[in-house]
């Protein structure tokens, strides 16, 4: 599947799960909603490079690089294509959620006008995640570093886990995008860690 289907899709769900069928006005789909599309959209990019890595570790363990070396190739470009584009659609990830940060839009992240303790988590793992991200891109890391940013991308999410046990209050009974998202850095973290682990 193609990265701009798949950012289209997190588009779509979002706009569906908190404007059509949630509360939020229409006048927050410019920033409010494309941002939780695009962290979306981030989760669903490390799954996929994961994925491929995967396919790519398994064709080495199976011994057949030499009679699949397209094949691989192949593989490799598709894991490489997915993590850029994770760490594109980060940079403006990070730069929405600079303009988002107050108590208004992240209530539960504050006590007053200062964070609270997860609040301080979420932007620990968050700046984290963003760092992971960064050395990924610059060097071409391994698998390693790419398990990392997956587990930061999800400790960066699990603050937010208070509204995944109450379906009856999810719009039209959507999972909230947070959980997918979680879902989807826990499937990363997982596939990269095989790659890792696994040897010939």
């Amino acid at each position: 599947m193609k990265p701009v289907v798949v950012l289209l899709i997190c588009l779509s769900y979002a706009t569906l799960r908190y404007i059509v069928f949630g509360d939020v006005a229409i006048e927050q789909w410019p920033v409010f909603i494309v941002n939780k599309s695009i962290s979306f959209f981030v989760a669903a990019c490390m799954a996929a490079s994961a994925y491929y890595s995967w396919r790519l570790k398994r064709i080495g363990l199976l011994g057949s690089f030499s009679d699949d070396e397209l094949y691989s190739k192949y593989e490799a470009k598709q894991s490489a294509m997915w993590g850029r584009w994770a760490w594109h659609s980060l940079i403006l990830h990070i730069l929405l959620s600079i303009g988002l940060l107050n108590p208004a839009y992240f209530a539960k992240f504050y006590d007053g006008a200062k964070l609270n303790l997860l609040g301080n988590i979420m932007l620990l793992a968050g700046a984290l995640g963003s760092y992971a991200f960064y050395r990924l891109q610059s060097e071409r890391l391994n698998n390693l570093i790419k398990m990392l940013a997956s587990l930061a991308l999800l400790g960066h999410l699990l603050p937010m886990c208070s509204s995944w046990i109450s379906p009856e209050k999810w719009p039209a009974y959507f999972p909230p995008i947070s959980l997918l998202s979680a879902l989807l850095a826990a499937y990363a973290a997982l596939g990269f860690w095989n790659c890792i682990s696994s040897r010939r």
